[in-house]
């Protein structure tokens, strides 16, 4: 049921209000209260399925197996085909609204409740007494009949539908225009005929359970109740969204039907604001992921960033760059990013040569990266993903011109040292 502003407005005061008392880890209070805001207006995932487009009728087969079993009534469409060495003879027929097929020549047959191959050896029957010789008979279902079920409550669009025999429940909810974001697809009432029962068509879409999807022979009634357990899932799910609960389903099976957490989501920092979809003024509950708990109508529960300590929240570069030193460490960076947050590599820099120092469980190893084959298209080095915590080292060029100019006064001074030396031994 739709939640009035005023509520929403009072709900929100309320856990900004307590937000700003109790610190949150991961994100700002003003984000967290952001994502927590848009659970008011998600839908439920679960529903897409019940919205997608019907298949034409046109096109409609029962499935394989169904057909077997097949027994034919009003509306069905056969194709019969009489034929022997002096006889070819075909006919596309309708069973009529009393059951009866007219047969040119044969006169009326009664086929209610029987099957294609039982009306062809009936036919066969008759055949035998009219001709001599034996005549080969095929019966063939061309055409399912229609048959009329009744959709209420929650559908987009309510009442009666013509739809061919054997088709499923889902595809008339989808003839209706889906399931309503207030309505619920775990408790859905199925009548046939005196026998009625519950039907949760979430097992069917994701566990394949057909006893869920039943096939529909007509005079059915199909009922949408207002769904009764709703949670909301915000943050570093999946599908975030808004989901009905079953009773005996816990924290863990609402997970699930959000597709999981994200790996960026800290699972010990789940919030809970209980009752927010109602506009309560509870304070909100820090849970973990792992913890045996059964969420509570209206509750909202929102899963945070995973927090990085403060010390693996930037990297270091230095060495044979423009501006070397500690730099804000970003998600999705890589060494190309590095280079150019410090300004890129100086002349001198030795590109084949860089190195990553990252933090492993087994302590610090040193990763070496050829960049300038990268530069070349000759890898992949440059796109290198960074993490935080890093140390990037831009190691210097053997042959650059500092090198080459220390070498030559060096080398200069030690031809001055020998020119001395020779000097002194001349003069003894």
């Amino acid at each position: 049921m739709t939640i009035s502003k005023k509520w929403k407005r009072a709900g929100l005061f309320f856990l900004s209000l307590n937000l700003l008392i109790q610190p949150v880890q991961a994100q700002s209070a003003q984000v967290i209260l952001d994502e927590m805001q848009k659970a008011l207006e998600l839908s439920q995932p679960q529903l897409q399925f019940t919205r997608n487009a019907p298949a034409p009728v046109q096109s409609f087969v029962p499935e394989g197996k169904i057909l077997k079993a097949y027994t034919l009534g009003a509306g069905d469409g056969l194709e019969i085909s009489l034929w022997n060495h002096h006889l070819q003879l075909q006919y596309s027929l309708t069973v009529s609204p009393q059951g009866q097929l007219m047969i040119p020549k044969l006169g009326v047959l009664q086929v209610q409740g029987l099957s294609p191959e039982q009306v062809a050896a009936k036919i066969q029957t008759l055949l035998r007494h009219n001709y001599k010789d034996a005549v080969q008979v095929s019966v063939v279902l061309s055409r399912v009949r229609t048959v009329q079920v009744l959709v209420t409550g929650y559908v987009q669009n309510p009442g009666f539908y013509q739809i061919p025999w054997g088709t499923r429940l889902i595809e008339v909810l989808r003839r209706a225009g889906g399931v309503q974001d207030q309505g619920s697809i775990r408790h859905v009432r199925f009548r046939h005929g005196e026998q009625e029962r519950e039907l949760d068509l979430f097992r069917f879409h994701f566990d394949g359970l057909l006893a869920d999807n039943p096939l529909l022979e007509g005079q059915e009634s199909i009922h949408i109740p207002v769904v009764k357990n709703r949670i909301a899932l915000t943050g570093q799910f999946y599908r975030p969204g808004q989901y009905e609960l079953m009773p005996g389903e816990n924290l863990q099976d609402l997970v699930l039907l959000a597709g999981g957490a994200k790996p960026g989501g800290d699972p010990q920092g789940l919030l809970r604001w209980p009752k927010g979809l109602a506009g309560s003024k509870l304070p909100l509950e820090t849970l973990s992921l792992e913890q045996v708990y059964t969420p509570q109508n209206g509750d909202i529960l929102h899963l945070p960033l995973r927090k990085l300590p403060q010390e693996e929240k930037n990297l270091t570069i230095y060495g044979q760059v423009q501006q070397p030193g500690v730099q804000a460490y970003r998600r999705g960076m890589n060494v190309q990013d590095c280079l150019r947050l410090a300004g890129g590599p100086l002349p001198t820099a030795n590109l084949s040569g860089v190195q990553i120092s990252r933090m492993t469980p087994q302590g610090r190893t040193v990763l070496t990266l050829d960049l300038q084959a990268w530069m070349q298209g000759q890898n992949h080095d440059g796109e290198t993903e960074i993490l935080p915590g890093d140390i990037l080292f831009i190691p210097e060029a053997f042959l650059s011109v500092r090198n080459i100019m220390e070498l030559t006064t060096l080398v200069v001074g030690a031809l001055g040292i020998v020119s001395v030396v020779m000097n002194l031994s001349r003069g003894q």
